[in-house]
């Protein structure tokens, strides 16, 4: 069907204008035409001004760098790194206050000044050096109003406590993880840095300094090979009908009371003699000709036919990176959010050429990798009397177009942004920022008038929807385009005006937020506030949480690899705490972090190089062909809808309490130590933590993955067993010994590890009794018993707790809403030292409080601390 052209608005364009600015120390922004002769000029001033200081130094000062390769230290911005020579130099005790005085006075440290003071461990040089450090421009006093930098100094600085204090003098890679880049690359990793910083100054422990991300996730193969083991995959077993049934039973004895137990197993037993049969064999012969019979048989496995807003259905994740290299900062909205897009469409370019290495369990198991089909241009259409769900990514071996932009929304705004040229070449991140801040501009200006809003109507009933876009196509042809153009594009980007800073409040701004700034359909979105937190949003029909998780941890990776990218106050806290824990001892060599990991100075010189030797082409540089307003045309029934989604969409997010526990007090690699597994003891944790509150036994229920089969979805995980209550039973009793809590302790952890084995193995009861009822649908003209009477086999299951978690080890935490009008939802992570819960609660219901959970919570955190030392 031929589409009209697309109204848009056009940028004018500014490429003659197109300036880079950076700061130097004393805060004054250069334009790239300026820089190379600045440096030069720089660098020959501050030759002439050590020589006439020192005769000591002439040789050895260290100066502003023009490239990484030329292996001297980088005083540009903040990025303050340390280099000590491995020479023994010994100075003499009438050279100490000369060199303090150079050092005060030009405001950059010498190989000698800083050899002197780790050697000797004067207390008035690491004082003198720690004051310079104090008097460096704060990203406050550059134009900001973010976190300063003694606050975060000291977060930084508190996290050290869980630093493992290694005596190694070198910090060596296995062969197979050592780098192939250059030291002078720009991939230069941050495990080249200094033994000292990764021995005993890294902060994050649930970070891994020495993993690249290429060399993590790109394959080395010459030949596609992310979905060539999918024809390998095992086919999705029927399990055991006595087995599912003994499970079933187990986990809801807890749940009942004793004479509703008996009944219950009277039913279960007379269903497995009788009807139980005859649908069992219906369903293995069904199964028999499918590779994976639970999407098959189950109606409403994908939520499809979920008739509420997807807000209750969509699983938010807060981004990894608040927890290290991007804190909140303001003003850094617009480059966080041109990072996110490039390595986003980075990860999109390894789906689209094939080069994802398949990705493995612990056990070894490959994944299956279709759901990444489903990452990118992936959308759930509303419709009667259920959704459908379209794909448009394509891989380059099939020889189809894929679509090659995103969408960008902003108050409202929605713009579509070309991020892939013709060419499949990515567009590069500065040209990114340079549209981002373009069209932030023509809003804030008033330059485009005023939107719709219409983003919200995606938050409403889906048979509201369904008509309402059914109208709004209806309408003109423009709509039409317009709608297939944010349905196909790659994912979704927002800009939020809001500044999510209270802790409690993010997990809220991260499902709710400005709903017109919202397209809940696509399977991925971006939210990146006004501060610089990055939320994302998942819409669960489409893909998992664990998918959109390995993306996040790819972006996290390489992030991490390019200081140029970390938060300006994390580096100059690192390099705060590396000078403050200097020691005597410390004649190993301090390698240059600026060598391997400083790029700004790089951006600059390669810009001014492509700004008079090369040119970009057309696709980078015609803006008519790269951004578009996409603009819809409304009528008075279109507009209503708006306004009652609105009302509804701000009724939602004000029933809903969130709050957040965090607690970051476990020693280092404690659970490793100790061999306890991470997802038993969150679970242990939140059965406790329920029974303190209300003194029984709670039904809690877990998304589990079932990655290792052909095209795997989910399964649901009941944690809660007899083992279980009697650890919460025997942790509650004043007068239980310890011996009796550790045996109880074990055990329930045992039980939690073989039911999650059980799970992702194929082996869950949830989604077997769900097809048994199916079956028995068709074969009988009422339903047995066992369907009728229990709510844990229903469509939609009911728990006291619904839990997620979309990655072990991962300090992105996954944020839900509770699955029932009585109940919490709850997304929880251990990685390492850092543990965190997102707890949502309805407002309306006065036996459950998000804010009285996490407070019983942390209680409960401090206590087990305590007993998992004594384990």
């Amino acid at each position: 069907m031929e589409v009209s052209p697309l109204q848009s608005t056009m940028f004018p364009p500014r490429h003659n204008q197109r300036k880079f600015s950076t700061r130097l120390l004393d805060g004054v922004p250069f334009d790239v035409g300026d820089i190379q002769s600045f440096l030069r000029k720089s660098l020959a001033d501050e030759q002439q001004r050590a020589r006439e200081d020192s005769e000591l130094t002439t040789k050895d000062i260290f100066l502003p760098r023009l490239s990484i390769a030329n292996q001297s230290t980088t005083f540009f911005g903040k990025r303050v790194i340390f280099n000590i020579d491995e020479k023994e130099i010994k100075e003499k005790e009438e050279n100490k206050k000369r060199l303090l005085k150079q050092t005060s006075a030009t405001k950059f440290l010498t190989k000698e000044a800083v050899k002197y003071c780790l050697d000797n461990s004067d207390p008035l040089v690491l004082l003198s050096f720690n004051s310079l450090l104090s008097d460096l421009p704060s990203g406050s006093e550059m134009g900001r109003d973010g976190v300063e930098s003694g606050e975060l100094s000291i977060v930084f600085e508190g996290n050290l406590k869980h630093v493992s204090r290694s005596e190694k003098s070198r910090h060596e890679l296995p062969a197979e993880r050592r780098l192939q880049y250059p030291v002078n690359s720009r991939m230069a990793n941050v495990a080249m840095s200094s033994s000292f910083i990764i021995e005993q100054l890294w902060p994050w422990p649930w970070l891994e300094p020495d993993v690249r991300a290429h060399a993590l996730y790109k394959t080395s193969k010459e030949t596609p090979c992310t979905f060539a083991e999918q024809s390998r995959l095992p086919m999705l077993r029927v399990p055991d009908l006595k087995y599912s049934l003994s499970r079933f039973l187990q986990a809801s004895q807890p749940c009942v009371k004793t004479a509703e137990y008996k009944h219950l197993k009277q039913i279960a037993d007379s269903f497995a003699a009788k009807e139980g049969k005859e649908c069992q064999k219906a369903l293995v012969n069904k199964a028999e000709t499918l590779k994976n019979w639970i999407s098959a048989v189950l109606p409403n496995y994908t939520g499809c036919y979920n008739r509420q807003g997807a807000p209750y259905f969509n699983t938010a994740i807060i981004a990894p990176f608040l927890h290290d290299l991007w804190p909140e900062r303001n003003d850094s909205q617009i480059d966080r959010a041109a990072y996110i897009i490039s390595l986003a469409t980075e990860f999109w370019m390894l789906l689209r050429n094939e080069d994802l290495e398949p990705i493995s369990d612990g056990n070894g198991h490959t994944m299956c990798m279709h759901k990444f089909r489903k990452l990118f241009s992936s959308v759930k259409i509303p419709g009667q009397p259920c959704d459908k769900a379209y794909h448009f990514f394509k891989t380059s071996s099939e020889d189809e177009e894929t679509p090659r932009h995103i969408i960008v929304i902003y108050n409202g705004h929605i713009f579509k942004l070309e991020v892939v040229d013709v060419n499949y070449k990515p567009m590069r991140t500065n040209i990114i920022k340079k549209y981002l801040r373009e069209l932030k501009r023509c809003v804030d200006e008033g330059v485009i008038k005023d939107s719709f809003g219409l983003g919200v109507l995606t938050s409403m009933n889906r048979d509201e929807w369904c008509a309402a876009r059914a109208h709004l196509m209806n309408i003109s042809t423009v709509n039409e385009a317009c709608l297939y153009e944010i349905e196909e594009a790659m994912f979704v980007i927002s800009l939020e005006d809001l500044h999510a800073v209270n802790s409690d409040l993010l997990p809220h701004e991260s499902v709710f937020g400005d709903g017109c700034n919202r397209w809940y359909d696509k399977s991925l979105s971006f939210y990146v506030y006004g501060n610089g937190i990055v939320t994302v949003n998942v819409n669960n029909s489409l893909v998992d949480g664990p998918v959109v998780a390995i993306l996040l941890h790819y972006i996290h990776l390489r992030i991490l690899e390019d200081t140029e990218k970390w938060d300006d106050d994390v580096v100059v806290a690192m390099s705060r705490s590396a000078l403050a824990s200097a020691i005597p001892s410390a004649s190993a060599v301090f390698d240059n972090l600026g060598i391997q990991l400083s790029v700004r100075m790089n951006e600059i010189q390669e810009a001014w190089d492509s700004k008079t030797k090369h040119r970009y082409s057309p696709a980078e540089m015609d803006d008519e062909q790269t951004i578009y307003l996409l603009e819809f045309y409304i009528d008075d029934i279109i507009e209503k809808s708006i306004n009652k989604a609105s009302v509804s969409f701000a009724n939602l997010s004000a029933s809903v309490e969130t709050a957040t526990c965090k607690f970051d007090e476990y020693d280092r690699d404690i659970f490793q130590i100790k061999n306890i597994n991470t997802d038993a003891f969150a679970h242990l944790l939140i059965h406790l933590t329920f029974f303190k509150m209300y003194h029984k036994s709670a039904s809690v229920g877990s998304r589990v993955s079932l990655k290792r089969f052909y095209h795997g979805g989910h399964e649901i995980l009941r944690s809660t067993n007899p083992d279980v209550v009697q650890f919460c039973q025997i942790m509650m009793d004043k007068k239980a010994n310890f011996i009796d809590q550790r045996l109880s302790f074990w055990r329930a952890e045992k039980k939690h590890r073989d039911l999650l084995r059980e799970c992702c193995s194929g082996m869950g009861f949830g989604s077997h009794l769900a097809g048994l009822k199916v079956m028995a649908a068709d074969l009988y003209p009422t339903q047995p018993e066992l369907f009728s009477k229990d709510k844990l086999v229903e469509g939609v299951e009911v728990y006291d707790i619904y839990c997620e978690c979309v990655a072990v080890g991962s300090t992105g935490c996954a944020v839900v809403l509770p699955q029932s009008t009585v109940g919490y939802g709850v997304g929880y992570t251990i990685a390492n030292t850092k543990i965190i819960f997102n707890v949502s609660s309805w407002k309306e219901v006065r036996s459950t409080s998000s804010q009285l959970f996490v407070q019983s919570l942390h209680g409960t955190l401090k206590d087990m601390n305590v007993f998992v030392n004594r384990l």
